[in-house]
């Protein structure tokens, strides 16, 4: 009985060692042949990076002659040019202090608005409906009556 045990124990060991090998032959091919696709990968990285290269230079100097362009182009604005200018930046201020008059008519007019707030208050209407979905709860997603085009369900 001891030797029949000890034969189990055996191949025992031996099938798990034999298994153990095979994992380990399989991850080092596997390994082998990534490191591959690494290197063949770092290759066409290279290529690629020569394409950017190239192309930040090709975009350098585009810019290089747009900033050329523009500099040649302030250099020969006339002088009514400039006085245009100061003309359209004068429109644009006055544009700008009419835009600042209507904030403040706008904002006056909140109070107006305030006043509907209060009223859909006593109309005791809630502003929203939480129809949001809840993990071991039913939502009831209905809009009281009288209130259907006050109160929003929300999603």
């Amino acid at each position: 009985m001891h030797t029949e045990k000890r034969k189990k124990l055996i191949l025992l060991w031996i099938s798990v060692l034999s298994i153990s090998l095979i994992v380990l032959v399989v991850w080092i091919f596997n390994m082998r042949q990534e490191l591959q696709n690494i290197r063949e990968q770092k290759n066409v990285d290279n290529s690629q990076k020569e394409d950017l290269d190239e192309l930040k230079s090709d975009f350098s100097e585009f810019f290089q002659r747009l900033n050329k362009e523009v500099k040649n182009a302030k250099d020969s604005k006339s002088d009514e040019e400039v006085d245009n200018e100061d003309e359209n930046i004068d429109k644009e201020k006055e544009n700008f202090e009419n835009k600042e008059s209507l904030e403040e008519e706008a904002t006056s007019t909140d109070n107006g608005l305030e006043e509907k707030v209060k009223d859909v208050n006593k109309n005791n209407c809630p502003p929203y409906v939480n129809c949001m979905p809840m993990i071991g709860e039913s939502v009831s997603c209905t809009i009281p009556p009288g209130c259907e085009g006050i109160t929003i369900p929300v999603y």
